[in-house]
């Protein structure tokens, strides 16, 4: 059995993230210019302004205006030629005051001059990204991810089984034994459904049954036994088992029945019953943990009767393309780190029919990560 609800978990708040880069808004006013777009404005040369300036005519500032004439008190004596030659020179200088140009700095020119546009952050539209406005540069971005990993991964959704990983699964569940029931037997677990789906498939059980993995004993309290003369229950830890015994106890004690069920330590590739003994196998969220999944199904399919069921509640590659290829690409990972050997991206209903067995029914729950599948051994 395997940490389900902790993978359940993780995918969704995968895909919400994926929803919200892809929805991301700056909320920016799109009627703002944009400064990147605006060409600079050029300044007036020197050169420029110089001849504006000689085209236009300016008044004198050096030249006085005529004075009135003050009537004399003196004699008509004439004047001395001093005063006459004063007067020649002041009318010769300011002569030549009113022809010269003076020097004429730009930056005092500028006066009028338009103030410059403030700059205005870019909407999400005017940002670019190698060519592309935002919203269209994350399309593609997204896309490009999604083609790749499809073509990735396109190997590996095609094999008939997920690949192995090397890892003492034995002393791995011996350690999380004690903590395994908060995991796929808590609160989380009964928000994802998983109760009512173990309560589903296990209906179905009859006669002389075999459970493969039972773990702690979580599908116990799932049982119909009225309509189960034995069960067997066997796993490879044994800390597993311990708990399962402990869940049996308190059963046996709120409970009146007479059904005989034994728990036994055995691999699960490796049974240890002869052919054509049970009515009915069954297996919940433990295919993907084993190391080779299709001789556990075939030794299954040896120890089922002829027209027996065979009962199967496990953990499958999601029928959604984005999210499967997500799977092929962290299963190895996510089996190795925090996912208790379970490789999650397994095709079930092709491994069932591997191992010899007809379905009869299969049913996806949280957009195909789930499965449930029910087959029989031809007679």
């Amino acid at each position: 059995m395997s940490g389900i609800t902790l993978r359940v978990l993780a995918l969704l708040s995968t895909l919400a993230t994926i929803h919200h880069l892809h929805t991301i808004n700056y909320n920016r006013n799109p009627t703002q210019p944009n400064y990147q777009t605006q060409p600079p404005k050029s300044r007036p040369s020197l050169a420029s302004t110089q001849s504006q300036l000689s085209t236009t005519s300016r008044p004198s500032t050096l030249s006085s205006p005529p004075r009135p004439s003050r009537p004399s008190t003196t004699s008509t004596t004439p004047r001395p030629s001093t005063t006459s030659t004063t007067s020649t020179t002041t009318s010769t200088t300011s002569t030549t005051s009113t022809t010269s140009t003076p020097s004429i700095n730009p930056q005092h020119t500028l006066t009028h001059q338009a103030p410059r546009a403030r700059k205005s952050w870019p909407t999400t539209h005017e940002r670019t990204c190698y060519g592309m406005d935002m919203p269209h540069f994350r399309r593609t971005l997204m896309s490009a991810l999604i083609i790749g990993s499809l073509a990735q991964t396109r190997s590996l959704a095609q094999a008939s089984q997920p690949k192995s990983i090397s890892i003492d699964r034995q002393k791995l569940y011996d350690e999380a034994a004690e903590s395994y029931d908060s995991l796929d037997g808590g609160f989380l677990a009964s928000w994802l459904g998983i109760p009512s789906m173990r309560k589903d498939i296990l209906a179905n059980a009859h006669g002389n049954v075999l459970e493969v993995a039972i773990g702690t004993g979580l599908n116990l309290l799932y049982y119909n036994f009225s309509s189960i003369s034995a069960l067997s229950g066997i796993d490879l830890s044994k800390a597993m088992l311990t708990n399962a015994q402990r869940k049996l106890q308190l059963l046996q004690r709120d409970r009146s029945f007479t059904c005989p069920i034994s728990l036994q330590q055995m691999d699960a590739e490796r049974l240890d019953y002869p052919d054509n003994t049970f009515h009915t196998v069954i297996s919940t969220f433990s295919v993907c943990v084993f190391s080779e999944p299709f001789h556990v199904l075939r030794e299954m399919r040896r120890v089922l009767k002829p027209g027996g069921t065979a009962l199967f509640l496990e953990n499958a590659r999601s029928s959604n393309n984005l999210l499967g290829s997500y799977q092929d690409l962290t299963a190895t990972t996510v089996a190795k780190f925090g996912g208790k050997a379970c490789l999650y991206n397994q095709d079930i209903s092709k491994l069932v029919r591997e191992a010899g067995l007809s379905i009869v029914r299969e049913q996806s729950y949280a957009n195909g990560l789930i499965k449930s599948v029910i087959a029989t051994k031809s007679a």
